[in-house]
């Protein structure tokens, strides 16, 4: 709640945000989120006022750019550790780069409870030298949240697990990269509390198995990164699971008791077809893109849901790892 808008001198507005920038906030703003849920860095400043409505104030920020692009740049929830791009990797600011940053953390405060305080904040460190590659950030799954509203588990899934499926196919990646490439620096899978399973697949343009982001027993309330080293080629594309043992009542929302489906994936260099045509994103999306209208006439799903058993998971983590096959040489003795 902290204003940081700082299109004239990025470099000298940005500061972490304090415990008594916090405290006039959460007596007066609520939002639907867990404790310190979530950090999104964004171009504009995009930062839920005190007693606001958290509408983003572009006018403010860009006063004579009526349609900035608008990129997230981070991501957090409980259990992350702090964002380490490789060496050679950052993210530009200033006059080359992003003018404006705002920060959107999210607090749960269902029985409205006055004169609560908070320590929580975000430091960023910068240099002045530039680093050889930028980073950017591509979003799969279900970024804009367009299920919401939306039950977990339809009626028509009668397993106690159910599984939504979301496709990012070769078309797509072959439309955002041309002729270029980018490889993948990390993965945050993100559900909340009713999720059970989590991965992500990059398969090469053949279907061949090039990578898998794999979180075999997940915990809403223990989330963090994994870090990577994959090249994506045009064709390639990925295959976003996440599978709930819901409630009856789950429902898919922005609130820390409703339900996500989202992968955060940090890659360089940042590609501005990914992040203006797609909106630094790839998955459901229910206005449809033409791409994305053109493969439902084709009979392309980008999204399902089905009923799965937990066998089917075919988890590895903490299976017996069976027996050597091979002995260990004899002793022998010297003299």
């Amino acid at each position: 709640c902290v204003d940081q808008n700082c299109a004239e001198g990025c470099l000298d507005h940005i500061k972490t945000v304090t415990a008594d920038d916090m405290t006039t906030c959460l007596a007066n703003y609520y939002f639907s989120g867990s404790a310190f849920y979530g950090a999104q860095w964004f171009q504009s400043d995009m930062y839920a006022k005190c007693g606001g409505t958290g509408t983003f104030a572009l006018a403010e920020a860009f006063p004579n750019d009526p349609t900035p692009q608008i990129d997230d740049l981070w991501a957090w929830a409980p259990g992350g550790g702090p964002l380490m791009l490789p060496s050679d990797v950052g993210i530009d600011l200033g006059a080359q780069g992003y003018t404006a940053i705002g920060m959107q953390m999210h607090y749960d405060n269902p029985n409205l409870v006055p004169d609560l305080t908070d320590n929580s904040g975000v430091t960023v460190y910068y240099t002045e030298t530039p680093r050889a590659q930028s980073a950017g950030m591509l979003q799969l799954g279900d970024k804009n949240v367009e299920m919401n509203a939306e039950p977990v588990k339809p009626a028509s899934v009668t397993t106690e697990l159910v599984e939504h499926t979301i496709t990012c196919p070769s078309e797509a990646t072959e439309f955002m990269l041309g002729t270029t490439t980018i490889t993948l620096a990390t993965s945050f899978p993100h559900m909340h509390e009713e999720g059970f399973f989590m991965s992500t697949t990059v398969c090469n343009k053949e279907g061949a198995l090039k990578h898998e982001f794999r979180v075999e027993y997940y915990d809403g309330g223990f989330q963090g990164s994994l870090d990577a080293n994959i090249e994506i080629t045009p064709g390639d594309s990925f295959t976003t699971r996440c599978v709930y043992k819901p409630k009856a009542e789950a429902m898919f929302g922005l609130g820390s008791d409703e339900e996500m489906c989202i992968d955060f994936m940090m890659y360089y260099p940042v590609n501005d077809q990914i992040q203006s045509a797609f909106s630094g994103a790839c998955g459901v999306e229910k206005k449809g893109t033409d791409l994305e209208q053109s493969l439902a006439a084709n009979g392309f799903e980008m999204h399902k849901i089905t009923g799965i058993l937990e066998t089917a998971l075919n988890r590895r983590f903490a299976q017996p790892a069976g027996s050597c096959t091979t002995s260990l040489p004899a002793a022998t003795s010297a003299g």
